[in-house]
């Protein structure tokens, strides 16, 4: 049985996100020490992609409002 040691997540379009699981076998005994650290970094990524995401959903609500809006002829 695998334990999933940390999982790489990124946005990949405007609703896509990828997301890539490590295996505890798959990391080297010589990275170990450093697990947590990339566990840490993982963290900022992640919380860095879903601002980038929630970004573009706002800029991408703003754009179809406008185009909704000139369609109506407002």
């Amino acid at each position: 049985m695998s334990v999933v040691e940390h999982a790489l997540i990124e946005p990949v379009g405007a609703a896509e996100t990828r997301v890539t699981y490590v295996m505890a076998s798959e990391v080297a005994p010589y990275f170990r020490p450093f697990v947590p650290i990339l566990r840490w970094r993982l963290a900022g990524m992640f919380k860095k992609g879903l601002a980038g995401i929630e970004e573009q959903v706002v800029r991408l609500r703003r754009e179809t409002q406008g185009t909704r809006a000139a369609s109506y002829g407002a």
